[in-house]
């Protein structure tokens, strides 16, 4: 149900103390070997071309995360599956990073089942971030830990057989911070646990910590930066050749716990228009989720969050889920949260991670169902209206297992909920 009245306390204003248009040029001028201009436009062509990683058949052993599923997906390398450390480094160690929030191109192009392509491919697209060094034990007291975040970029079909093992690869999540001059790449404190792509846009969810109340960084697909043949550049990507500069931030002004926290985040393409639902702070009981409005990506806006006339946007909803619970009694936060149409879909994860379920909730009729197989130690969400029905995308966060899976709900709920 929607609590009353506090929707609106929820706010985000959009960070204008930074200039970070000219940071983006800035970089894009001193992007390639000798700091000279970047190459043409980024495409996929590029992007997924030679020099990419590339991903596993379905059937290689990670796909035991996901085995209880008649679901198609796709399993990360093997160098992306270690428990120790990948092929980014920090510091001069390696660093493990671990898949988080998920999206595609169906968010970005439109609900129709016929357009769910962006630059004329399917795309998943898995958010990424640095749990620890080679020396760390992991986790918030590592040093490395949300140190490197970055996206994977793979191309998706969902006839391809098990033979076929199209491209992916890591684009680094980076801000140039040196303007007028030879770019400076650094790290935004990121823990992408929740991404949405819109449009051009990629909106993550942002870390609260200290004094930081960063509630949603945003990206730019027209803006990803081929910095290979920049040594320098590269070493300060993390070895990475491509990034994605900060192109904007919204900073949460919500009083009190009302803070917009850095969890789950996923697009609604509901009745009343888009929308962004991100799950609530650690501050806030785990139930709660909010919605942002956007406007349409074909609107003179263009696919931002709609503001009032002093440039703040409020949540327009705020909902509390039903039962998220462990397998204990434990109130679990939901890793990944999305809706279609009324009905709410979370992940949980049950106490010591031995297993997971997903829950669903319609908010209209009050029913609430749950399937207690589901893929363990799932992080985010996203929802895909495909042309053979609806479709829920999810990615596995443990080593040896990573995946990312698909699910069709009339599989998942063969009678609704």
């Amino acid at each position: 149900m929607e609590p009353a009245g506090e929707a609106g306390k929820w706010k985000l204003r959009k960070d204008t103390s930074v200039d970070y248009a000219a940071e983006v040029a800035d970089l894009e001028a001193h992007a390639g070997a000798g700091d000279t201009p970047q190459a043409p436009a980024p495409s996929w062509s590029g992007i997924l071309g030679t020099g990419s990683q590339y991903r596993l058949p379905y059937t290689s052993p990670c796909r035991s995360a996901s085995a209880s599923l008649t679901s198609q997906g796709f399993c990360f390398s093997a160098t992306d599956q270690s428990a120790s450390t990948g092929p980014l480094t920090w510091n001069g160690e390696g660093v493990e990073l671990r898949p988080q929030g998920q999206t595609t191109s169906a968010d970005a192009a439109g609900l129709d089942g016929a357009d769910d392509m962006y630059w004329g491919r399917q795309i998943v697209a898995t958010g990424w971030s640095a749990y620890k060094g080679a020396n760390g034990s992991g986790g918030s007291g590592d040093p490395a830990y949300n140190q490197i975040s970055a996206l994977t970029f793979a191309e998706w079909q969902g006839t391809r057989s098990d033979s076929e093992d199209p491209r992916y690869r890591k684009v680094v999540l980076t801000e140039n911070t040196a303007t007028g001059g030879a770019s400076q790449l650094t790290d935004p404190v990121l823990h992408l646990g929740g991404i949405a792509w819109y449009g051009h846009y990629l909106y993550a969810t942002d870390v609260h910590t200290g004094s930081s109340l960063h509630g949603v960084t945003v990206f730019d697909l027209d803006h990803i930066v081929y910095i290979g043949a920049n040594s320098r550049l590269v070493a300060a990507a993390h070895g990475a050749h491509y990034v994605m500069p900060v192109v904007a931030r919204w900073i949460s002004t919500g009083t009190g716990s009302y803070y917009v926290p850095g969890g789950s985040m996923s697009l609604d393409r509901g009745p009343t228009g888009p929308s962004l639902l991100i799950g609530a702070g650690s501050a806030r009981p785990a139930t709660e989720v909010m919605r942002f409005a956007l406007h349409t990506a074909d609107s003179a806006a263009g696919p931002t969050l709609v503001t009032d006339s002093g440039g703040t946007a409020s949540a327009v909803a705020a909902y509390q889920l039903n039962n998220p619970v462990n397998d204990q009694g434990t109130p679990e936060v939901p890793s990944g949260v999305v809706s279609n149409n009324g009905v709410f879909y979370y992940h949980i994860e049950n106490a010591h991670g031995t297993s997971s379920r997903l829950d669903a909730w319609n908010s209209t009729t009050g029913a609430h169902c749950s399937v207690t197989k589901w893929p363990k130690a799932s992080e985010g969400l996203s929802f895909w209206h495909a042309a053979d029905g609806d479709h829920l995308f999810g990615a596995t966060a443990n080593a040896g297992t990573r995946t990312a899976y698909d699910a069709q709900l009339t599989t998942v709920f063969p009678g609704g909920c």
